[in-house]
């Protein structure tokens, strides 16, 4: 990737991160377990797993790692469902993929 594609997709990443963590800042760990209006998506905690599974799978394709394990990147999301697990994890996760776009 050219450097203004990645400066771009880095500034996009945390946009969006800021504001899933604004909406952390007000939710609490019950809120988890509320169901979103439509059925697919369950609860707003499953929402959550699978943007930190989706993340874990970003990450592997910037690292060039194999990310076929994308099951066991969700189940290991969803065995993080409080509010200050997920935060947590996100973090972790952005510094991840934000380091790999640098090296790419």
């Amino acid at each position: 990737m050219n450097d203004l594609l990645i400066d771009e997709v880095s500034k996009h990443w945390r946009n969006l991160r800021d504001r899933t963590y604004q909406l952390l800042d007000v939710l609490t760990d019950d809120d988890l377990e509320k169901r979103l209006p439509f059925a697919e998506s369950q609860t707003l905690g499953y929402q959550f797993a699978c943007m930190l599974a989706m993340s874990d799978s970003i990450y592997s394709s910037l690292a060039g790692q194999d990310f076929s394990d994308h099951d066991t990147a969700f189940a290991n999301a969803k065995s993080k469902l409080t509010v200050e697990a997920i935060r947590s994890a996100m973090q972790q996760s952005d510094a991840k993929v934000l380091a790999a776009l640098e090296h790419t």
